[in-house]
């Protein structure tokens, strides 16, 4: 029995590289280009036109691969270690491409996206003038719709100060370069039309009622509590002040203000003018602001239901652990946080803040949301773009 699985485990390699190779031993299309030179010389249309799917994603492998990118996209770095000349760097980065590398990436790429019955995370910056239907779409889990509603954005430059983890997995992507100067309005039509679509689309996966953005439908219809399940304090702080944004109310608060600036429907009243809600809208508010408080709350006198993580993105967890935190004093090195929780009127900063002063439940929901956070992390990484 052991002498059989030794021989089995001693002919994988053999068996992956049978496969590469194609049916009866046929050169792959890919193969020929191993010694092609991505630094010096530029793809045509016509030489990758042959290639299927898996062939595009071993290219994309050469390219990178010359500089010792390891991929966590699984087939693509198990493809990798079958090539003798592969020497992973740990001092790679993405800046490491020429032009031309650049130019080929975008060949391989746009080839890629031509053979995807839908489009998926990495494609969204093919779509600049081509709008999306829900049929064109297609199904998606929330993960891949929040990278490709990003990804409308991150080709514009969106330096994504509030989401770390966005950043980080832009910051890998050989053609993305953020500009401070970056606006909604930098979007074409199309574009914020493809956004939109993405956004409540990404709504429907995680089974909401309400997101923010839709505050606009609701200015003469009142909510319900029920509307606001699966919502976590985030999405509640900024439906709550959309309600005041949707009347052009500015914002002393950094984090808000270039949040509803980021909006496309968003017309700010002049400096000092009065923002006058409705009863709906007060209302609204006050609802809204009264499951922000029972949350808040929850999050340090009871064990977090998975329920309550479901569907947050990797950077909403960050906020949700930090959360815990800020209730405690804790003062932040990074900006955005510091500025978020020092626009909640419970937040006391406290330089004499210690871990010993969380409670033993407010230690187990740390714990819950930080590997639900690193979960999504890690599937944020593998994502294929």
């Amino acid at each position: 029995m052991k002498r059989n699985i030794k021989r089995i485990l001693w002919l994988l390699p053999v068996m992956a590289l049978a496969l590469m190779a194609g049916p009866a031993g046929a050169q792959a299309a890919w193969k020929p280009f191993e010694r092609f030179d991505f630094r010096h010389q530029v793809l045509t249309p016509a030489q990758l036109r042959p290639m299927t799917l898996l062939d595009l994603k071993y290219m994309r492998g050469l390219v990178f691969g010359r500089h010792g990118r390891r991929f966590d996209e699984a087939a693509i770095q198990d493809f990798l270690k079958t090539r003798p000349w592969y020497r992973p760097s740990p001092a790679y980065r993405v800046t490491d491409l020429n032009a031309d590398e650049r130019l080929n990436m975008d060949a391989i790429k746009t080839a890629e996206s031509r053979r995807h019955s839908h489009p998926g995370p990495g494609d969204m910056r093919f779509f600049t003038a081509r709008r999306l239907t829900p049929g064109r779409l297609g199904a998606h889990s929330a993960l891949d719709l929040q990278i490709m509603a990003a990804e409308v954005e991150a080709w514009r430059g969106k330096p994504f100060t509030a989401n770390p983890w966005l950043r980080e997995y832009f910051a890998e992507r050989y053609w993305y370069h953020p500009r401070a100067d970056y606006g909604i309005r930098d979007l074409s039509p199309t574009e914020q039309a493809n956004l939109a679509l993405l956004q409540r689309s990404l709504r429907d996966s995680r089974h909401l009622a309400l997101a923010p953005g839709d505050m606009g439908r609701f200015r003469a219809v009142p909510i319900t509590a029920s509307q606001l399940r699966g919502l976590g304090l985030y999405d509640l702080r900024v439906l709550r002040n959309e309600i005041f944004a949707r009347r052009g109310g500015r914002f002393h608060t950094a984090w808000l203000q270039s949040y509803f600036d980021g909006q496309p429907w968003y017309r700010p009243q002049p400096e000092g003018h009065p923002v006058a809600l409705s009863p709906v809208e007060s209302r609204n508010a006050k609802l809204i602001a009264g499951a922000e408080a029972r949350l808040h709350r929850q999050i340090a006198t009871a064990p977090l239901p998975p329920s309550l993580l479901e569907g947050l993105s990797a950077d909403d967890a960050r906020r949700l652990r930090n959360e815990v935190y800020a209730r405690h004093g804790r003062v932040f090195g990074d900006p955005w946080l510091q500025s978020y929780f020092q626009s909640q009127s419970w937040y006391k900063p406290d330089a004499r803040f210690r871990e010993a002063s969380l409670s033993s439940i407010e230690r187990a929901n740390v714990a819950v949301i930080k590997r639900y956070e690193e979960r999504g992390r890690t599937q944020l990484r593998q994502a294929a773009a």
